[in-house]
């Protein structure tokens, strides 16, 4: 509940600025069926923990009943009574608290279920954001590609009207055109798709306006071992394999005190007699029973065993989890450092092929150059900056992958 408060609160200072990320996914958080689905199963696993605690509590009742009875010499008689019945279960060898204790921390590991959920909702939409800029990278990228083909054209067919170039280097910078309009057609609606996955992942209808803001990445130097030590420690799956163990085991404790006599206080007072409501004989009752299992058919045995083989399973559980959130942050810090290094190896790219451009067209300009030459190395340069946009945006998702890898939520927290 606190969270979806702090939520609320961030989603309204936000008030009407443009969708940037931490909008995006404050808005996802409070408004992603998902979320609410897990928050729905954190509200299912406390009412469970309150139904065990009602047991603690006696029990009253009220109890009426009739009887017609008669015999051999005897007139039929009708016999109405009520009673009030009050039962307090006083000790029960800790089983009632032992599965009290089991309620409370499997409550405990929904909470850490929510948080990892709103984890993955978190990424998946830095994920899809991150794409949406892309394909607005692209499709500015693709922009400009037509632009420069619209400048190769009028080059070929100045040099054409002057002699200097035949009529072919015209009809292929004509097909380059084409081919640089066909990108930007495409591109224009990967882009709207994109939206539409963001939108989608926010929690909304897809086809909204959105403007979005350009995001910065992160270059940064991480120590893996200390990674590792944060994941283990602040792991929302960790936590909760950790807490079904701990739950586990007061569960098999609940079972071990099944075997223990039970304490129950009892305690009735009522009146009965011939009349319907009874007001003549009054009777009354407070004692103590005392109920010890001689022979339950190996009943609580046989529960005895399940549970504890339920308590080994949680145990390699637990290691298999521990094992995955390492092996996650490992995956993730690998992709980290790819990424940075691609980034860097992409704008090199950039450079090199922008420089290349500059060059071939003053070549094709004195006829050192044909057009294909010059054609060619104008793609060439308009790949170089998709890849580059697709690098830069990779390793801000590749960041936030690693922020969710240790346990904390992409974007509403950091490294």
């Amino acid at each position: 509940m606190r969270v979806l408060v702090l939520l609320f609160v961030l989603l309204i200072s936000f008030g009407a600025r443009a969708a940037d990320l931490k909008y995006c996914v404050v808005k996802a958080l409070a408004e992603n069926p998902t979320v609410k689905k897990a928050l729905a199963g954190e509200k299912q696993a406390l009412g469970e923990k309150e139904l065990v605690v009602s047991q603690f509590f006696p029990t009253l009742y009220f109890v009426t009943s009739y009887f017609r009875s008669g015999g051999t010499g005897l007139s039929p008689a009708d016999i109405y009574s009520y009673n009030f019945q009050v039962d307090w279960e006083l000790f029960s060898g800790f089983s009632t608290y032992n599965r009290y204790l089991e309620r409370r921390l499997l409550s405990l590991a929904s909470r850490s279920q929510v948080k990892s959920v709103m984890m993955d909702v978190a990424l998946e939409v830095v994920r899809a954001y991150t794409l949406a800029l892309a394909k607005q990278a692209e499709m500015k990228a693709a922009e400009a590609y037509v632009e420069s083909a619209n400048y190769t054209l009028k080059l070929a067919k100045r040099r054409y009207e002057v002699g200097l170039a035949p009529y072919a280097d015209v009809l292929h910078a004509v097909a380059g055109l084409r081919k640089a309009q066909f990108e930007l057609a495409d591109r224009e609606r990967e882009y709207e798709k994109a939206l539409g996955d963001l939108a989608v992942a926010m929690g909304e209808s897809p086809g909204e306006d959105m403007t979005l803001e350009d995001v910065n990445v992160v270059m940064a130097d991480f120590d893996l071992k200390s990674l590792f030590g944060m994941a283990l420690e602040l792991s929302p799956e960790v936590k909760t394999a950790r807490l079904k163990l701990e739950a586990q085991e007061k569960s098999v404790a609940s079972v071990k005190g099944e075997f223990v006599p039970k304490v129950v206080f009892s305690s009735s007072w009522g009146k009965e007699d011939e009349s319907f409501w009874p007001d003549d004989r009054e009777s009354w009752s407070v004692g103590i029973k005392i109920s010890l299992p001689i022979f339950t058919g190996l009943s609580t045995w046989k529960k005895l065993k399940v549970e504890k083989a339920r308590l080994l399973e949680n145990q390699f559980e637990l290691k298999r989890v521990e094992l995955e959130v390492k092996n996650r942050v490992w995956k993730a810090y690998q992709e980290y450092e790819k990424t940075k290094k691609r980034l860097i190896y992409a704008k090199r790219f950039v450079e090199s092929s922008e420089e290349d451009l500059r060059i071939m067209r003053k070549k094709y300009r004195v006829g050192l150059a044909t057009v294909v030459d010059l054609t060619t190395t104008q793609a060439d340069y308009y790949r170089a900056k998709s890849a580059y946009f697709d690098a830069y945006y990779q390793l801000v998702l590749a960041y936030y992958s690693l922020v969710r890898a240790v346990g904390k939520i992409p974007v509403v927290e950091g490294l």
